[in-house]
């Protein structure tokens, strides 16, 4: 917002004077001394226009916004074809959340005054935020041709640019960004970034840190650094970051969610600690519940299943949607998708075939969203992300639909009162100790709580690569945020009792260098030669999947099991040792390994799965014949029989409606 003298009363010395002085405090940050400076000049001339300004774009500082528009409208009025006046007032309206209000208003700015800058930029802020980010890009180019030196524009472009995956165009605009102002710390968050996105998580790291350093009550980089600790190994540094961004930003609800979402990952963690963690997100964030509409009452009508997520896309929770999907009864199930993503790929549009109505909910408010899901009169909504990335759960604690139940996205409670279930199995959730750990009933579906459909493009399986080796390779794909301290300890230990043995491990963040030698050392310090680890990153020109024809026994990680990547392991003929653990997280593995009739591939304790996977590598025809086997074996199990478990997910639907 910007401020500028232009009263009628211009020849009055006094006003010119109070209004010079406000806008020095203004300027100077004293918010308070220039509040009351407005308030004295207001006294003398209730409608001079460039002191209600002021005073409206203070309040909107100071948290008041619905103030402070009234304010600035007065401003307007007295001035209706003044753009700055009109700007700061669109300002308002977008902190308020009225896009539709503040566009509008700044669309009238450009009318006034083609070459406003800032309009272009603050409409393009809107516009990136409501989805729109072909018309976002536009209207940032324009603010940058106005005015080449417009940094918070170009940071801001750069973002969208990220938004939209063109990394080499974010690159040279945030690049120049910050050589044109290094101390503009939204800019160095940005490039951060990019950075991570790149793979380049020790460049990414020191720009965050940069960024710290040049504005500490920042929490943007905070939650940014939190997120390179966690995907490279470093769960519990990640959670002190996380611990200081709450602090900044308490009332962001995503922000929390990220910080709940690590704490999976360590394992000293108690269930009951997690459990009230998650508890106190519901206690800050939650909202009023809307009152529930009235509803004809039809006999035998199908039910309305609504699906909320960010993630209808080429993700690992497709390839759980999909058999779902493809098989719900139309004669019992209606299905509708309220996507919450802005990226649509060729999984999507086949998702969409499967469904009779979607929905795109990213650019409505929860209130808005919530009025859509009554409308079309959901009788069960089923959140599928957790707390994960793109969660829309201040939705759901709206409570739009009367049945809510969570599902596949998240491995512990979401901590919502408005949560009515969650859905898992026994194997995940043994009756008794997880039912207290949630503020959800748990339903337990026969069977298994997952359905697994593989991917078209996986290539054939392998021979077991020992028979040509002649060593055992070991190996995890998993990403190195669940490789923890106590992980490394007994995979090494494994390593030390069978000679002779590799380690084969393959994530993204492998790709930095700084993050190879971290790693290294971790192994090197338990007495592991490094000769004896294998490290990729991503694999580009071929099936990812391939990796796993190099790999003949995986090693599953605790407490946070792979889920995605432990059904791809199996699928290409890789048995999988996994540890039996306390919560869901840590289960999730036994679960899947049961599903497929592993179940002799579970290890009850640390020294058990030692134990377990030194009994596996030394027996070399039983893992010839696995690998042979195991894909037709799992093909065959309750884990890829979509009709069948569809029929049971029916069933928990309409168990929870007759509850």
């Amino acid at each position: 917002m910007n401020s500028s003298y232009s009263s009628n009363n211009a020849n009055n010395s006094n006003i010119k004077r109070l209004f010079k002085d406000a806008s020095q405090a203004h300027e100077a940050g004293d918010l308070t001394k220039a509040q009351t400076l407005c308030e004295v000049l207001l006294m003398q001339v209730p409608n001079d226009p460039d002191g209600l300004n002021l005073k409206g774009i203070i309040a909107c500082q100071l948290g008041d916004p619905a103030a402070g528009i009234v304010l600035i409208a007065r401003a307007s009025a007295e001035m209706p074809n003044n753009p700055s006046y009109l700007n700061n007032l669109g300002t308002g309206l977008s902190a308020l959340g009225r896009d539709h209000n503040a566009i509008l208003t700044y669309q009238r700015v450009l009318e006034l005054d083609p070459s406003h800058a800032m309009a272009h930029n603050n409409l393009a802020t809107i516009y990136r935020r409501i989805g729109q980010l072909d018309v976002a890009a536009n209207h940032y180019q324009k603010a940058i041709l106005l005015n080449p030196n417009y940094v918070e524009a170009m940071s801001n472009y750069g973002n969208t640019l990220l938004d939209m995956g063109a990394l080499s165009r974010a690159s040279d605009v945030l690049v120049k960004a910050v050589s044109l102002n290094s101390k503009y710390a939204p800019a160095q968050n940005n490039l951060g970034i990019l950075c991570q996105r790149q793979g380049r998580y020790e460049d990414s790291q020191n720009i965050f840190q940069t960024a710290i350093q040049i504005d500490p009550e920042f929490a943007d980089p905070y939650v940014n650094l939190a997120e390179v600790y966690k995907e490279t190994g470093r769960a519990e540094e990640a959670v002190a970051v996380y611990k200081k961004s709450l602090q900044l930003a308490p009332d962001l609800p995503s922000i929390h969610s990220n910080y709940l979402y690590a704490l999976n990952n360590i394992y000293t963690l108690s269930d009951e600690s997690i459990y009230k963690a998650h508890k106190q997100w519901d206690q800050r964030h939650a909202a009023q519940p809307l009152p529930q509409p009235p509803r004809a009452k039809t006999k035998a009508r199908t039910l309305k299943v609504g699906y909320v997520s960010p993630d209808f896309r080429r993700h690992s929770v497709s390839y759980f949607l999909m058999p779902i999907f493809a098989n719900h009864d139309p004669q019992k199930i209606e299905v509708t998708c309220y996507s919450n993503g802005l990226i649509e790929d060729e999984v999507t549009e086949k998702l969409k075939g499967f469904v009779p109505q979607w929905r795109s909910i990213f650019s409505m408010s929860d209130a808005d969203a919530a009025r859509l899901i009554q409308k079309d009169e959901i009788d069960i909504l089923v959140d599928l992300s957790g707390h994960t990335s793109g969660n829309r759960l201040p939705l759901f604690t709206l409570k739009p639909a009367p049945i809510q139940t969570s599902y596949l996205g998240y491995p512990t409670t979401t901590g919502l009162s408005a949560m009515d279930y969650r859905i898992t199995d026994a194997w995940a959730d043994p009756i008794g100790a997880s039912d207290q750990m949630h503020t959800e009933k748990l339903i337990r579906l026969d069977g298994g709580f997952l359905c697994y459909q593989p991917p078209d493009d996986a290539p054939n399986v392998g021979p077991a690569p020992c028979l040509e080796n002649e060593y055992i390779t070991f190996g995890s794909c998993n990403n190195l945020a669940k490789l923890t301290p106590q992980v490394i300890k007994v995979w090494a230990r494994i390593l030390q009792a069978v000679p002779h043995t590799r380690m084969l491990l393959k994530a993204k963040a492998l790709g930095d260098k700084a993050v190879r030698d971290r790693l290294i050392n971790a192994f090197t310090n338990e007495s592991i030669d490094k000769e004896r680890l294998i490290l990729r990153s991503w694999i580009t020109k071929k099936s990812p999947l391939s990796i796993y024809n190099e790999i003949d026994i995986a090693l599953d990680p605790f407490p946070y099991n792979g889920t995605t990547t432990l059904c791809e392991t199996l699928w290409m003929g890789v048995p999988t040792i996994v540890l039996e653990g306390r919560r869901h997280s840590a289960r999730v593995g036994h679960s899947l390994n049961s599903q497929v009739g592993l179940q002799g591939w579970t290890a009850p304790d640390m020294d058990g799965y030692v134990t377990l996977a030194t009994l596996r590598a030394n027996d070399i025809s039983s893992l010839r014949r696995i690998r042979e086997s195991l894909r037709d074996q799992m093909k065959n199990s309750p884990l890829c029989n979509g009709l069948a478990f569809t029929e049971r997910l029916e069933l928990a639907y309409a168990k929870m409606c007759t509850s």
